[in-house]
């Protein structure tokens, strides 16, 4: 029993050091980095899906950001009728409430269709639609005069104009340019428009000229001055493709070379609709209107896909992030995505070798779980990553619709998977068109707000509707930077024990919620200000810091290596010519050896200063290097007899460290003596001769 005791004992006392040695390795672990995991949402609702719209026959949103971050939508209401107009803040906050821009007592269905929006750098809202009738006269518009064929119609508004108090802004009041026909006006259909606006606020134009359908179909570009006057004329850019302008429309961007990108979808080019479809891109000269990359094929059904019109945006490096829905396997359809770089290419006019310019292969970003993912967008924020909605809608119940979103970072990798924005529960059906089936839900992203703008119907009361919701991501860390003031040599930031280090943390989107620091490998800390290094000793000392957001993003730890310098310089004791006493007409020169071992001399701040008074009062004056001799000097003026002079050296360090040398409050000094003339000299050499000869002769005569 005694001996099973003192087994039992061992085993504790073992498990006790096994224990404490666990707890040591954790303690010292939580010493390297604070545990500051937590779970955030990815996706945070920001302001809950609201209607923005009233006249319940509303369809076909457009929305595009100003460099305020606030947001201008355009849609199409009253059956086609009229054009509408709203501006909110990046808040959501209503600006300028819901107005319509072409009020007509006269006003007739088909007046407006597809429009598409930009916004230049004045915050100019440029805005085109194709129509089958045009209002006039500007500004009543009282009368509507309809069209052989739809045609492309071109408007200009600048909302800055209004008060933006909320309420709805007058139209007239803030129209720069009326609707004005841009397009020939021919025996061709001109529809399907769409704009971009470069970074000389040009508007370049892209739409379908031709039916499409039945017959081939033409694509046809053209440029704007902000003025809407033309810079490259109405052209043909391409020609001889079929497709259903429903899934077909085409997309335009441009690039930081204000160069346009386009993309469009066919059905195949021979006139056999309804077999499959393909995405097709093409890149024009912005200056010219001639084509750098002709039509390539981007996407390969081999006769059984079904690729739908791709949504697109262009990033800050020139590349195009592309979104699209593929209905081979209808009616479960997916979401892709793209990414191409057409500077890869060598833009001579041929077709591009689309293995040579895409950057990201087509990538499945929505679920393969039997569902109806369709109907994408794409937005790209100034991270260069890729914002993706989209409507899901359940097979087994074709009013059960909802929005969903997900993110890709700017290497192609998907590092928000598909997620849930919206919970309608078959109340709204985002999936449902009301004239236009261009009813991709909307995107823009400013600073991790999302801005969603889609049509839907309320299946309660069958109205049609423009909504809007407000989400929130932030998928960034935050940046952190470390401030000081130093002096820097070599390689080197030298610090005194008093000087102030500070981190500066930003975070645009979520906002920093803490910063840690520690110094030379220490704990880590809570950054809450400025602090100094007065408890280290001389030399290098790392400190490292890293902040977190309020989404939990975790910053990777940065370092600096800074140089505390605490010793001042040290002054050997100054030595001068001449050495001993001085003549009153005679220049002192002193000489001092100083050396620092830290930050260095600072050669400016070596002084030599003396008193001719006792120190009653001082002298300064700046000791000059002697890069031969490696001394400081410096000169005391001239003197009268009977001076007696008195001076000590000080130095001082680049970092502000200072030394003196006085000889121990007891100064350096020397007496200031008379000086004899030659003429007294001589006078006095030829009395002492004369004596001497006078003596002489007195010897000689008493001898």
């Amino acid at each position: 029993m005694k001996m099973k005791t003192r087994f039992d004992i061992k085993i504790l006392s073992a498990l006790w050091i096994i224990f404490m040695f666990a707890c040591a390795i954790l303690a010292f672990k939580s010493s390297l980095v604070p545990n500051t995991k937590a779970y955030y949402d990815p996706v945070v609702i920001y302001k809950e899906l609201t209607q923005l719209s009233t006249g319940h026959r509303e369809e076909a949103p457009s929305i595009a950001l100003d460099n305020n971050g606030n947001l201008h939508i355009v849609w199409i209401g009253n059956d086609t009728a009229n054009l509408y107009y709203m501006m909110v803040d990046r808040y959501g906050n209503i600006l300028i409430n819901e107005t319509c821009l072409d009020p007509n007592v006269n006003a007739s269905s088909g007046h407006v269709r597809r429009a598409s929006i930009g916004v230049d750098s004045n915050n100019n809202v440029h805005i085109v639609f194709h129509a089958q009738n045009i209002y006039t006269p500007w500004p009543n518009y009282a009368n509507y005069t309809t069209l052989d064929h739809q045609e492309v119609v071109y408007l200009k508004i600048d909302p800055y104009l209004d008060d933006m108090d909320g309420s709805a802004a007058d139209y007239a009041a803030i129209t720069v340019i009326p609707e004005t026909i841009i397009s020939t006006e021919d025996s061709s259909k001109s529809r399907a428009a769409n704009l971009a606006v470069d970074h000389e606020d040009n508007v370049h134009v892209v739409w379908f000229d031709n039916y499409t359908w039945s017959t081939e179909g033409e694509l046809h570009y053209l440029v704007m001055d902000g003025n809407g006057g033309i810079v490259v004329p109405e052209k043909n850019i391409t020609a001889g493709f079929y497709v259903d302008v429903d899934w077909g429309e085409p997309e335009i961007v441009v690039d930081s070379h204000n160069d346009a990108h386009v993309f469009f979808v066919t059905e195949n080019w021979t006139g056999s609709t309804y077999n499959y479809r393909d995405i097709w891109y093409t890149m024009i000269d912005g200056a010219t209107g001639n084509v750098l990359i002709n039509n390539t094929q981007l996407t390969n059904s081999s006769g059984t896909c079904k690729h739908s019109r791709p949504f697109i945006d262009i990033d800050s490096e020139d590349n195009i992030h592309i979104a699209w829905h593929n209905s081979t396997k209808r009616p479960e359809t997916e979401i892709l995505y793209m990414k191409i770089n057409p500077y890869l290419d060598d833009r001579s006019g041929d077709s591009a070798d689309p293995a040579t310019i895409k950057v990201v292969e087509e990538t499945l970003i929505s679920q393969d779980d039997g569902t109806q993912s369709f109907l994408a967008n794409i937005a790209v924020d100034k991270h260069n990553m890729a914002h993706i909605v989209w409507i899901n809608c359940f097979l087994d119940s074709w009013d059960f619709t909802d929005i969903y979103y997900a993110l890709v970072n700017s290497t192609g990798s998907m590092i928000i998977p598909e997620t849930r924005i919206t919970h309608m529960n078959g109340t709204l059906n985002f999936q449902e068109w009301y004239w236009s089936s261009n009813r991709n839900p909307e995107i823009a992203v400013v600073d991790g707000r999302i801005f969603i703008v889609d049509m839907a119907r309320d299946l309660n009361t069958d109205y049609y509707d423009v909504w809007m919701t407000i989400a929130f991501v932030d998928k960034i860390a935050p940046s952190t930077s470390i401030h000081y003031s130093a002096y820097s040599s070599m390689g080197k930031d030298w610090l005194s024990n008093t000087s102030a280090i500070s981190l500066f943390a930003y975070d645009e989107e979520s906002g920093v919620d803490v910063t840690y620091f520690r110094i030379d490998g220490g704990s880590w800390q809570t950054y809450t200000g400025s602090f100094n290094l007065a408890a280290y000793t001389q030399g290098s000392h790392e400190i490292e810091y890293y902040s977190i957001d309020n989404f939990g993003n975790e910053e990777e730890i940065k370092s600096k290596t800074v140089y505390l310098d605490n010793t001042p310089p040290t002054i050997e004791t100054p030595t001068r010519t001449p050495s001993g006493d001085v003549d009153q007409d005679v220049l002192v020169k002193v000489f001092a050896n100083v050396t620092d071992t830290g930050s260095g001399v600072n050669n400016n701040l070596v002084l030599l200063s003396y008193t001719f008074d006792n120190g009653t009062t001082w002298s300064d004056t700046k000791m000059s290097y002697n890069s031969t001799s490696e001394l400081f000097e410096a000169t005391i003026p001239k003197q009268l007899d009977g001076t007696w002079v008195k001076f000590k050296v000080s130095a001082s360090d680049n970092i502000g460290n200072t030394a003196v040398n006085d000889n121990n409050g007891q100064y350096y000094g020397y007496l200031v003596i008379p000086e004899f003339s030659s003429t007294l000299i001589l006078a006095a050499f030829l009395m002492l001769s004369s004596a001497i000869v006078m003596f002489i002769k007195r010897k000689k005569n008493i001898s």
